[in-house]
């Protein structure tokens, strides 16, 4: 699966996330594709593509997303700050946020060129989406895990969902 961002989205069959940002209220949509050909035609650099590394679910998973938040860290990241990363979520983030009240849905993006990360979060609400992310930051790294190889994000952006598409 990939994912491509827009401020306007084509007009395709894909799965698709409207978001919009808390404070400026910018909106957005992410956008879902089953295939790297597909994701390519909806946007004009291959820059712009994300790889799907995990998708996951909570258990609030079957209510309707309200609130959502993405974790960015710009690249490049290196090899060892990557894998640390993908440790760090299979281990203790992944878990922490798949049982976190409130919690609907995680995607973990990777775009390749750039050596970008996103972690994208969904919520009932902002309130959960609050309470799941300090759940999720406070739960104690692994002991044999380097906390020097651990990134905090660049920055986060919290977001109401405005509209969520399923794929077809």
């Amino acid at each position: 699966m990939y994912a491509t961002f827009h401020d306007n989205p084509p007009p395709a069959p894909a799965e698709r996330y409207l978001l919009q940002h808390i404070g400026d209220g910018r909106q957005f949509t992410i956008m879902l594709w089953d295939t790297e050909e597909r994701a390519r035609a909806a946007v004009p650099r291959a820059d712009e593509i994300y790889e799907v590394l995990d998708d996951w679910y909570g258990p609030a998973a079957e209510q309707a997303a309200h609130a959502a938040s993405i974790a960015v860290f710009e690249g490049p990241v290196s090899a060892a700050h990557f894998e640390a990363g993908m440790r760090d979520h299979e281990k203790r983030l992944k878990p922490a946020s798949a049982t976190a009240e409130g919690f609907i849905r995680g995607l973990l993006l990777w775009q390749p060129n750039a050596r970008s990360v996103r972690m994208v979060a969904t919520a009932a609400s902002l309130e959960t989406l609050e309470a799941d992310s300090r759940a999720v930051y406070t739960t104690p790294l692994p002991p044999d895990e380097d906390p020097a190889l651990i990134m905090a994000p660049d920055r986060v952006e919290v977001c109401r969902v405005l509209d969520h598409v399923p794929a077809a």
